[in-house]
């Protein structure tokens, strides 16, 4: 039966939701992977941007440089008091105390432009803090022992920044749920995105919108072989999910279609490579088993790789036709093709059926 855009809409969600749920076992992992990951990834990064923290050396030239730059304000913060007072007072003679501030201040603002964005801030802070009498003085002992407390300071907090947090740290409630979500949430778009690109069909709905013929049935049976497939797939919710197992039923029907439309052949026509599939070798054996014991004579084809291979006349020997649409196996460009070059050639298709085995 036609499925109208809603409704296909409809079951791709539920078909996408129902494989997820069969594969809570890998998520599972993935969230507890992440769950342990995360914080030792926040620990690393917090380490990376505490990278920064200088050298010995650079160390010492910076505070060499705030020493000098220290000096270099309280000298023209000096000078730019007494020129004040020198043109408040009326003297004239001020060009050489003048150059002396400028060059002062030229001095004092590259020394500064030459700190690191944490030192400067530990400069400013400094310099707030100096009192107009010591300037004036040019105490620069009491403003050097205040640069000296600040810089121990300084030094002591970048040591425990560069330090890596403690696994307590690390692992405390909000970094272990919100690792394991993350890894949830990546691990169920990534599979999403697998079945949204898919080539292959993997559901009997896109056949019957495909086709737009009369679809037969579906045949379920847990395809997936090897440790990973089956720890990925859950074999229980799987069963449960897919309850469907139609081939006797499907033969039988397309008998009594054939016998009332009064034809006594068919050709069953799967897509994609089933070389290594033995339970579909069965699944058809069965099948044909069925159709001969009802009087009809069966033919069994394959087809792989491109449709457009094959000579035309391939097709016309064909009719009538039923197409056996393999899950994982059955490209829906391939279906398309098939559809387009059995209307061409007007070879009746009498119905479909979807397999996973």
């Amino acid at each position: 039966m036609y499925c109208s855009e809603q409704c296909e809409r409809e079951l791709r969600i539920k078909e996408l939701f129902l494989n997820i749920l069969e594969q809570w076992r890998v998520i599972l992992i993935v969230g507890i992977s992440f769950l342990l990951i995360f914080p030792l990834g926040l620990g690393a990064k917090e380490l990376l941007q505490d990278s920064a923290v200088v050298s010995n050396e650079e160390l010492e030239n910076q505070y060499e440089i705030m020493v000098f730059a220290l000096s270099s304000y309280m000298q023209y913060r000096a000078l730019e008091i007494e020129y004040n007072d020198k043109m408040a007072s009326g003297d004239d003679e001020l060009g050489v105390l003048a150059k002396e501030y400028s060059d002062t201040r030229n001095a004092y603002s590259a020394a500064y432009g030459s700190l690191l964005e944490d030192n400067k801030k530990v400069f400013t802070a400094l310099v707030k803090k100096i009192k107009l009498e010591d300037i004036q003085a040019g105490n620069i002992n009491s403003a050097k022992k205040s640069l000296d407390d600040s810089w121990y300071l300084k030094i002591e907090a970048d040591k425990k920044k560069a330090a890596m947090p403690s696994m307590q740290e690390l692992y405390n409630g909000k970094n272990i749920i919100i690792g394991f979500w993350i890894g949830v949430f990546m691990y169920v778009i990534f599979y999403s995105l697998t079945i949204v690109l898919n080539k292959y069909i993997t559901n009997a709905y896109e056949v019957e919108n495909v086709m737009m013929v009369r679809h037969y049935g579906n045949t379920y049976e847990y395809p997936y072989r090897g440790i990973l497939n089956e720890l990925a797939h859950h074999k229980a919710i799987y069963k449960r999910i897919k309850k469907s197992s139609e081939t006797a039923k499907i033969a039988e029907d397309l008998a009594t279609k054939l016998n009332y439309i009064e034809q006594n052949n068919i050709t069953l026509l799967s897509l994609g490579d089933i070389s290594a599939n033995e339970r579909f070798s069965t699944l058809v054996q069965n099948q044909v088993a069925v159709l001969k014991s009802k009087g009809i004579e069966t033919k069994v084809e394959n087809i792989t790789g491109e449709i457009s291979a094959k000579r035309d006349s391939y097709f016309l020997d064909l009719s009538p036709v039923f197409i056996q649409v393999i899950s994982g196996k059955t490209e829906y460009k391939a279906l398309v093709e098939l559809r387009n070059k059995l209307e061409e050639y007007d070879v009746e298709v009498v119905g479909t059926e979807f397999v996973e085995v």
